[in-house]
């Protein structure tokens, strides 16, 4: 079943500030991003700050997916890695192309992973039952 989401927020992954605000805000899901948002030089800091935020949970029904860096990157690997160490319960990770979302989804051994520019095959590719894909939200 298609659960529709009228609102999804993308969040800086390094700032604790916006991500402690996504907990408030009327949203159907929060993206904790890592990629674009984030400068090279603080791409590590924000990816603790963003698994940090993931395990203290208390973002109510929002769904939460973590936004990673291309899998090619070199912060990609570690991303994945650290956005499964969180799951399944809480993450589902982002990734900004089918293709690469696949590469992922392998790689991370269950974690759902979402392109960004998802259609219905790349989401049954990553695991998903439709092309409405999201993870449990974090509690």
């Amino acid at each position: 079943m298609i659960r529709p989401r009228r609102s999804i927020l993308y969040m800086p992954g390094s700032n604790t500030r916006a991500m402690e605000k996504a907990r408030t805000l009327p949203v159907d899901g929060v993206i904790l991003d890592l990629e674009d948002s984030v400068a090279p030089d603080a791409k590590l800091d924000a990816r603790q700050k963003v698994i940090d935020a993931v395990k203290a949970g208390g973002f109510g029904h929002r769904e939460v997916f973590v936004r990673i860096n291309g899998i090619e990157t070199e912060w990609g690997p570690d991303d994945l890695s650290a956005a499964a160490s969180v799951a399944p319960c809480s993450a589902s990770a982002l990734s900004y192309r089918a293709g690469i979302a696949r590469q992922a989804a392998v790689a991370a051994g269950g974690l759902p992973v979402i392109s960004s520019d998802c259609s219905a095959s790349c989401c049954a590719c990553a695991g998903s039952p439709s092309a409405s894909v999201a993870s449990a939200a974090a509690a």
